[in-house]
């Protein structure tokens, strides 16, 4: 797919996730789970990556029981999950957080959480690092806008995260 179509085709898919987060959050009062996958690159679902994110549901519904769901789709950037809970939002990002950090794979897990007011419970509202790089400890934030590491690496990083969870 050449690369403006694609890039297209990307943003149609986050414009659609936030108008339905947008959707949920006005009529949901409680705590609000968004999760998705962090996938780097232009392929989004390589082998492994839906495998991965059913087994990070299951862990966020053990985690925060009584875990709703309330809309679950595919699109270009993968599977993504909207759920409620009635549990307090920052002790809900701190389960998320300890999910995000439960196996190595789990670090392409993307699980944002949201109060019932649609405000989001950060990482900075815990006074907590950034996330770090999928390749060395920097904030990926940092390495991502610095350039610091190529396709190529951040790729093989990728297949080695998930080769645990290809079928």
């Amino acid at each position: 797919m050449p690369y403006d179509a694609l890039k297209n085709r990307i943003l149609e898919a986050r414009d659609h996730r936030e108008e339905s987060l947008r959707k949920v959050l006005a009529y949901c009062d409680n705590t609000v789970i968004f999760l998705s996958l962090n996938i780097p690159g232009g392929h989004k679902t390589p082998p492994g990556c839906h495998e991965l994110f059913a087994w990070g549901a299951r862990l966020l519904h053990t985690a925060l029981p009584p875990l709703r769901p309330l809309y679950r789709s595919v699109d270009e950037l993968g599977p993504w999950a909207l759920f409620s809970t009635g549990s307090a939002p920052v002790r809900t990002k701190k389960a998320a957080l300890a999910v995000e950090q439960t196996h190595p794979a789990s670090r392409l897990l993307d699980i944002d959480v949201y109060r019932g007011d649609g405000v989001p419970v950060d990482r900075d509202a815990l006074e907590l690092p950034q996330r770090p790089c999928l390749i060395c400890p920097e904030p990926a934030r940092e390495c991502i806008r610095l350039g610091r590491h190529n396709s190529g690496e951040l790729l093989r990083r990728v297949h080695e995260l998930l080769a645990p969870f290809r079928p």
